[in-house]
């Protein structure tokens, strides 16, 4: 159940585990989950190290400690800085509910393609957090005491940007302490994003408890039950999605730059701004330090719209279809392979610098 990446190594991801869980059972339709939505249909996932999530530590190297020494000099080592990180699970639920009366009318065909159409967007739903999700808790309330802690909800990457060194030069202008974001110099309310992002085990990943051989999934057909509202019920047909899972990104390695953000991009199709393509080629050479390996660049529909109109020559991308999905995602001049993710919003509210 493994899946050949396009740059020739090998993981688990979501479209390759997802069919098996239903009632922990084999079932295709479980994919309904990942379909066309290419953000979590290319994340890798590993099993965490705990059962609500994954810890451990990493070194911190600085990459000028090595030294010349005579033959038969003694030997120093270099300073390693060393740190820790956890990583905590949640769930996500949701559930699709039909009336019966619709389904007698309509026929199971339909009330099949209902509930794979509600999967599907209980998929972007997550990519939606992925992206955008600040972290719990929020308080909740039993018997009218507001408890004083509940479970996590972990933290998207719109949240987790890396706090750099003072000395560290890949810090773009008007960004502040955010490393790894850049400013396109949007303004107003429809702005938008483009999120460049780097797949691996010790990059990063999605994470599952780590007892449980269906990597957190489960998709229950609940049958008929009755809904009610007050003294009042009506009959539905309802089935359950739940997924439990987090987010991790490795610190320790590539200096922990894995994940950067083009944000403040005018969504107007009108915008042709050839710095757009400068930044991009700035983010993928100075930031990933041209090893992407593992990076996927994603962007909205509109985005891909736009840079099909700045492709006029198209001598910056390239199109293939040597890679697992049996698409042709674009190619950005060979680097990275570009994906459409319809959860990075066209109508953000652009950034200013600080």
């Amino acid at each position: 159940m493994t899946v050949t990446d396009v740059a020739g190594g090998t993981y688990y991801n979501m479209l390759s585990i997802s069919p098996l869980f239903k009632n922990g059972q084999f079932n295709p339709p479980a994919t309904n989950l990942f379909r066309a939505n290419n953000l979590i249909g290319d994340a890798v996932v590993q099993a965490a190290n705990d059962k609500m999530g994954h810890t451990g530590s990493y070194g911190v190297y600085a990459g000028t400690g090595g030294e010349f020494i005579k033959v038969g000099g003694y030997r120093t080592a270099s300073t390693v800085a060393w740190g820790t990180f956890k990583d905590d699970i949640s769930i996500f639920s949701d559930a699709s509910i039909v009336p019966k009366d619709n389904v007698d009318l309509s026929g199971a065909e339909w009330l099949a393609q209902e509930q794979a159409e509600k999967a599907n967007y209980l998929g972007q739903s997550i990519e939606n957090h992925l992206l955008y999700g600040t972290n719990g808790p929020t308080a909740d309330t039993r018997g009218g005491v507001t408890a004083t802690s509940s479970p996590e909800k972990y933290t998207g990457l719109g949240a987790r940007y890396r706090v750099p060194d003072a000395s560290d030069p890949i810090v773009p202008t008007g960004t502040g302490a955010q490393k790894g974001v850049w400013d396109a110099e949007g303004s107003g309310t429809d702005t938008t994003s483009i999120w460049f992002i780097r797949w691996g085990k010790r990059a990063v990943s999605l994470i599952t408890p780590s007892n449980d051989p269906q990597f957190g999934l489960q998709i229950r057909d609940l049958g008929l039950e009755k809904q009610w509202s007050g003294a009042t019920y009506r009959e539905v047909y309802m089935k359950q999605f739940e997924w439990k899972h987090g987010l991790s990104i490795y610190p320790g390695s590539n200096g922990g730059n894995h994940v950067a953000r083009l944000r403040n991009i005018e969504s107007a199709l009108s915008y042709n701004n050839s710095g757009l393509k400068a930044l991009i080629f700035q983010i993928i050479e100075e930031y990933f330090l041209n090893d992407t390996e593992g990076v996927m660049m994603y962007v909205p529909p509109r985005i891909n719209t736009i840079c099909d109109i700045l492709f006029e020559s198209k001598g910056n991308v390239e199109f293939t279809r040597a890679n697992p999905y049996e698409l042709a995602p674009k190619s950005w001049s060979g680097k990275v392979f570009m994906r459409t993710c319809r959860a990075i919003s066209i109508a953000e509210t652009a950034v200013t610098a600080v």
